[in-house]
């Protein structure tokens, strides 16, 4: 095990070994205080980590705060007009050197002794520089910064390791995925507005591993939005789901199901608007792919996830809207995630489909939208059972058996392209089998 994990938290990383193929996950690994503190190292340290939009630092000087773990960074773009990371701590001593959400300078200084960074980090000064230091090498103490940083689809990603894998490498198999959907426009995503963000008393893995792909809870904890006419009726929607294991913990489900009953072809618009999309990073797979399976859910290990859907018809022109969310769970605690929402279209899309997308996002998905608060209603169970006494003597462990083999209905995706065979209907946690395989595996290999 780890030189850091001790008695029952080892034990319960260790047990996961042998359970996993069993499709058992102890429940210490979602509030088990060691191994939180743990993953912010092993996961959160190694792992590659979504940051945000590139239009929200479009401009030089332009600047966002973030987080990677519990760690704040500086996004910013310098005057190199290059995107820089930057964590949010003066090099003297560790006081922070940018207190607002974002805006646009030319330096951050720290409020305590005056040190001066420019907005790629560099230190730049401090007062009475002459006759204070002298012989300081102002190259050695700038902002710390994170090694790796990659703009994909117009979205910001950054690894804190520096001897880890190229994002093409961390992504895999995922990375065809994401190009059918996150680059269906070639030219990006626009986002509608600032992150909505808001604290949750669940374990950051519960989000992580359920968009990965739990769809057996769909018609059962959201079968209300059915009931009162919101959305058609999904009781069967497993039926009509397709799930990916795209490996390295990365996952995703991606739905027929809706969408060209509906007449939501090509791609959900209209052939206008999708004339007009810059599709030259799509190839033939892609597009067969999306002649049937236009709604998605995919999270990118660990804590990235995506959801393309779509809302109520309107009752005057029949149209379906449809958005496209991308999402953070930060970790804050063991019982306790920030979740960072933005609410995106595609940039070819025109002006006229901000407000639908926009609000159809928010009904469903905001704060306060109605599956977001089924899933935060229930979520919570899982870190409340690591932390019970009754649950522990009894070595209480989750139950992760669908899909194992002659236990569940669904067969290999063979009729469908992509890079891996995938499983028609969504009776299967494969894919949540597969995030945990790869959490131990870091949480036992990375430093």
């Amino acid at each position: 095990m780890t030189e850091i994990l001790t008695g029952a938290s080892a034990r319960s990383v260790d047990r996961l070994a042998q359970s996993l193929d069993r499709g058992l996950v102890p429940v210490a690994v979602f509030g088990d205080e060691q191994i939180y503190r743990e993953e912010l190292r092993k996961i959160f340290g190694h792992a590659w980590l979504f940051l945000g939009l590139e239009e929200e630092v479009s401009e030089v000087g332009d600047y966002v705060l973030r987080r990677m773990g519990e760690d704040e960074v500086i996004v910013s773009r310098g005057d190199d007009n290059n995107v820089h990371v930057l964590l949010n701590k003066c090099r003297h001593r560790g006081a922070v050197v940018c207190r607002e959400d974002s805006g646009n300078t030319s330096n951050f200084m720290c409020p305590y002794h005056g040190w001066t960074y420019g907005n790629d980090g560099s230190w730049t000064g401090a007062p009475k520089r002459p006759r204070a230091y002298r012989q300081l090498d102002r190259t050695s103490w700038g902002l710390i910064k994170a090694p790796k940083v990659e703009v994909r689809w117009g979205l910001i990603f950054a690894c804190l390791d520096p001897d880890g894998p190229s994002f093409e490498e961390y992504a895999g198999d995922a990375l065809w995925y994401l190009r059918g959907f996150l680059g269906a426009d070639s030219r990006g995503l626009h986002a509608l507005g600032d992150p909505n963000r808001w604290i949750t008393r669940t374990n950051w893995k519960s989000g992580s591993e359920n968009f990965g792909g739990d769809n057996y809870h769909v018609a059962t904890l959201h079968g209300s939005v059915s009931e009162i006419g919101v959305l058609p009726d999904f009781r069967d929607a497993n039926e009509g789901n397709a799930q990916f294991d795209a490996g390295n913990g990365h996952g995703c489900t991606a739905s027929a199901n809706y969408a060209p009953s509906l007449g939501l072809t090509p791609f959900g618009f209209s052939q206008e608007v999708w004339d007009s999309f810059d599709k030259s990073d799509l190839d033939d797979d892609h597009f067969k792919f999306h002649e049937t399976h236009l709604l998605l859910t995919f999270n990118f290990f660990p804590n990235f996830s995506v959801l393309r859907f779509l809302g109520a018809p309107d009752p005057d022109t029949g149209h379906v809207p449809n958005f496209l969310m991308v999402r953070t769970w930060q970790p804050v605690s063991p019982s306790q995630t920030e979740v960072w929402n933005w609410m995106c279209v595609y940039k070819a899309e025109p002006s006229e489909h901000y407000a639908a997308a926009y609000a159809t996002g928010m009904q469903m998905m905001g704060p306060a939208g109605l599956l977001e608060q089924d899933d935060m209603a229930v979520w919570e169970g899982a870190a409340a059972a690591a932390t019970s006494v009754m649950a522990d003597m009894n070595g209480m462990e989750y139950n992760y058996q669908l899909g194992l083999e002659g236990m569940s209905a669904g067969g290999p995706a063979d009729d469908l392209p992509g890079p891996v065979l995938g499983r028609h209907k969504s009776y299967s946690e494969e894919n949540q089998r597969s995030f945990f395989k790869q959490w131990r595996k870091m949480m036992v290999e990375e430093a």
